[in-house]
């Protein structure tokens, strides 16, 4: 497909916040409300709850959440690629 990691995006759109492991690209979800891990124990009960109170509010205030689906746009990513290759 054309979007670089669709469960990622799968779970945006269904509201949840995606937990994935920590990979040199991911960085590309910066600002992003995803959790990156560089191991699966690092979830623990303490930082769901912590993670879910910081990133929460991306997916209920309006805007915001407008902001977050735009980036699952191809039109996103194509403005991103063409300033990548102009820099």
């Amino acid at each position: 497909g054309i979007d670089p990691n669709p469960k990622l995006f799968m779970a945006l759109l269904s509201g949840t916040i995606p937990i994935i492991r920590n990979w040199p690209a991911a960085s590309m979800y910066d600002g992003w409300p995803v959790i990156r891990v560089d191991d699966w124990r690092e979830i623990t009960r303490s930082k769901l709850t912590t993670w879910h109170q910081a990133l929460v509010p991306m997916f209920k205030n309006r805007t915001v959440r407008d902001e977050v689906l735009d980036r699952l746009t191809l039109k996103y990513w194509w403005l991103r690629i063409n300033e990548t290759l102009k820099s």
